[in-house]
């Protein structure tokens, strides 16, 4: 009876240990994510996009207008597009230009 006992000590002893283990384990994971996290703040933000086409609301989702990529007056659906699409998309239809940051000034199109 007593080595069974000693069998229910050992193991005890083991969860015990395991369970010091984790919370270290847990410790680090946290401290590792704040290291990261610190060094994403401090990292700056990526320049904007030269252009974005700010889309419409719907299926189709047609252009609304073409912005330089540091404008404010962009909605929230946009997305980055290249130069020769903002030619293209200018071309088609000089109204789509920003009346506000000029896209087709910029790129020599009036």
């Amino acid at each position: 009876m007593s080595e069974d006992f000693s069998r229910v000590e050992q193991l005890q002893f083991l969860v015990r240990v395991r369970e010091q283990d984790l919370v270290r384990a847990r410790d680090w994971l946290a401290a590792e994510e704040r290291r990261l996290a610190e060094l994403a703040a401090r990292r700056p933000p990526p320049p904007p996009p030269a252009f974005v086409v700010e889309q419409g609301i719907g299926v189709g989702r047609r252009t609304v207008a073409v912005h330089q990529g540091w404008c404010t007056m962009a909605g929230s659906r946009t997305k980055a597009i290249p130069r020769d699409q903002v030619l293209r998309l200018l071309a088609e239809d000089g109204r789509l230009a920003c009346q506000q940051c000029r896209p087709d000034t910029e790129l020599g199109v009036l």
